[in-house]
């Protein structure tokens, strides 16, 4: 996975899915900002 090379913070827009790999994506914590890009600055 592309994403566990990122060396900075990790935004997901929306909530993380349950896929088969939901817990690696959780394991990177990632920040959740469901839409609300202000949680970005």
């Amino acid at each position: 996975m592309e994403i566990g090379f990122a060396y900075k913070k990790i935004f997901f827009y929306n909530d993380i899915p349950k896929m088969p790999y939901t817990d690696e994506l959780i394991a990177m914590k990632p920040i959740v900002i469901n839409g609300n890009l202000r949680k970005i600055l």
